[in-house]
């Protein structure tokens, strides 16, 4: 994860470079020194983690959120509580106090990480071998999969692709918001369901099976009026 920090005081700023470079799945991209520069620097780059002080003079660190329409993820550092209740309804990742310890960082961050590892599995795509090829599918094409036997087949508009592969190990890749499990063999895109009627769905032109004890889960999934 590409990160920022942003502080006005270099001992603090010394700190969490120290900690983001002892962390593996970190990098460090730049450090600025106000949340005006830093403004200015997200308008330019791509940041996945922002590590943002509060109090700084001209601006603050929520100053700058409220300034941004889109933000990567935040961690808030101040040594002032106060700003807790105000920080957290910007949806920020955590909020740390002053001095920070490598095992609260260590914390936060891995609660950033599974907010990141969220969205990529949303927007990702996913790379399948077929035949001698890697072929790229991104998410928003499957309408469903289908198990037969140690095979797959993932099922989009346009093809179908055979692999190797259990369909459980296949949906954990798969973002949980927009697919469900309807039955052991099958799992589908919840936005290509058509029609429902007693334990079949209709993706498309094709009926797929509902069990028993899947479909209440399936139900409560679906926005019914």
């Amino acid at each position: 994860m590409n990160c920022l920090i942003v502080d006005d005081d270099i001992v603090f700023q010394n700190t969490i470079k120290q900690y983001v470079e002892e962390t593996d799945f970190l990098k460090l991209v730049s450090i600025c020194n106000s949340a005006i520069e830093a403004s200015n620097f997200l308008n330019k780059e791509k940041i996945d983690l922002l590590f943002l002080d509060i109090e700084m003079p001209e601006m603050t660190g929520l100053e700058l959120i409220k300034s941004m329409s889109v933000l990567p993820s935040v961690i808030l550092i101040t040594s002032n509580h106060a700003y807790a209740l105000e920080a957290f309804e910007y949806d920020v990742v955590d909020y740390l106090l002053k001095p920070v310890t490598y095992p609260r960082f260590i914390k936060a961050v891995k609660k950033a990480q599974v907010k990141y590892q969220r969205r990529a599995k949303k927007k990702g795509d996913i790379y399948v071998k077929s035949n001698s090829s890697l072929i790229k599918i991104s998410n928003n094409e499957i309408a469903y999969i289908e198990a037969l036997g140690d095979y797959i087949v993932i099922h989009t508009p346009a093809k179908k692709y055979t692999i190797y592969s259990t369909l459980k190990s296949f949906i954990e890749k798969l973002p949980e918001d927009d697919f469900i499990r309807v039955h052991r063999s099958f799992v589908v895109r919840i936005d290509q369901i058509t029609a429902i009627d007693d334990f079949i769905v209709m993706v498309g032109q094709k009926n797929i099976p509902v069990s028993r004890s899947c479909k209440d889960h399936l139900i409560a999934r679906l926005n019914l009026i």
